[in-house]
């Protein structure tokens, strides 16, 4: 738990603010159908990554995948609304393979070597050395069949910007004093916003050509509302977590001289702006995309609210309730709790973790037999 340095009074109003702005009020869905989602979606994730190869190839323990599948499961379900079941378990699996290398210590290892050739074979059709890029490009057609040329294309491209930005935080660095660019910047590479905001729109409900201009203006806010939204509700778990130092916050500290509490209130500025902003530009448009986009917000802040990384129900016990903004905080929680708790007990089943087990030992058994048989 952060020790009494965490700022509560600057983060408390921040959240109330933002939860004000967007007016949330998430029905996505009953308990029962997300719970049945939750469950489908990562039953098809883990049996993706229990197949024989993958773990080996990743080489993360299985704890480690299996938190990066119910984090990524979690994800999608709550915000992805509107897709197919289908949809929902290859989104799944894509933001698994993310949350893995961004949430393990390892990251990406040292992809100097295994990146000297990525452009010469991706443009002569090799496969690429990188395991990881290996098993995401894999996965790619499950994924992009789902979507038409423009939106596939905002997914990769979002995707090699995401390695990239594994690739820079391994370096700890928080960026030179006065290159005021630079957090914004490794902020938009690594948020996966224009994934996520290209995911939105499979063919199966919407024509990306007629709606090319919705799309490109959900990446375009997309690209900073998933950044600036997440770092301010994330803001308590990565506080006193030394490797979440390189985050937006931290970055904007170093490069603009500025104290934790001007940071803070910028940031609190920025995901109240996009926030407005995603909401208000498409309440005219195409009803079919409003409610898509409207859904995503609300269902962001439900997921957030409901991981257990955020460690809401933690902080709940440091804000007391004596004042009318910390009192609106826990209620705000609380109706968030009421949208979208499930215990994954309930969906998580069978885990990844038994799957992988019993793969590996059905591997053992059919070795030892044909040893038997020689």
């Amino acid at each position: 738990m952060p020790d009494d340095s965490f700022p509560v009074d600057d983060i408390v109003p921040a959240v109330v603010q933002l939860w004000d702005a967007i007016e949330y009020n998430d029905t996505n869905y009953t308990a029962e159908e997300l719970i049945r989602r939750l469950r489908y979606a990562y039953g098809e994730a883990a049996k993706h990554f229990a197949q024989p190869g993958i773990v080996t190839a990743l080489q993360y323990p299985i704890k480690n995948i299996e938190h990066s599948i119910r984090v990524a499961t979690g994800y999608v379900v709550y915000c992805w609304v509107k897709v197919s079941l289908e949809l929902m378990a290859s989104l799944s699996i894509y933001f698994a393979y993310c949350v893995l290398v961004d949430d393990s210590a390892g990251g990406v290892g040292d992809p100097t070597l295994s990146m000297q050739d990525y452009v010469t074979d991706l443009l002569a059709g090799n496969p690429q050395r990188h395991p990881w890029f290996r098993l995401v490009n894999a996965h790619f057609p499950d994924l992009m069949k789902h979507f038409g040329p423009f939106c596939s294309l905002n997914i990769y491209c979002s995707t090699v910007d995401f390695f990239e930005s594994c690739w820079i935080e391994q370096l700890n660095f928080n960026g030179y004093r006065g290159a005021v660019e630079y957090p914004n910047f490794l902020r938009r590479l690594n948020a996966l916003g224009k994934a996520s905001g290209a995911s939105l729109w499979p063919t199966a409900l919407f024509d990306e050509q007629k709606l090319l201009c919705e799309i490109t203006t959900t990446i375009a806010i997309m690209e900073k509302f998933i950044g600036w939204v997440n770092d301010l509700l994330s803001f308590y778990k990565e506080f006193d977590v030394p490797r979440d130092r390189v985050g937006w916050v931290d970055n904007y500290c170093k490069v603009n001289d500025s104290t934790l509490s001007e940071c803070l209130k910028q940031l609190s500025h920025n995901a109240i702006r996009v926030s407005t902003q995603l909401k208000s530009v498409f309440s005219d448009k195409d009803s079919d995309v409003a409610d898509t986009v409207i859904s995503f917000l609300h269902g962001y802040i439900t997921w957030q609210f409901n991981d257990e990384r955020y460690r809401f129900s933690e902080m709940c016990l440091r804000v007391k309730q004596e004042e009318e903004v910390s009192i609106r905080f826990h209620q705000y929680v609380d109706q968030a709790i009421q949208s979208g708790r499930v215990d994954p007990a309930d969906w998580a089943v069978p885990t990844f973790t038994s799957l992988s087990v019993e793969k590996q030992n059905k591997i053992g058994r059919n070795i030892t037999s044909k040893e038997g048989k020689e």
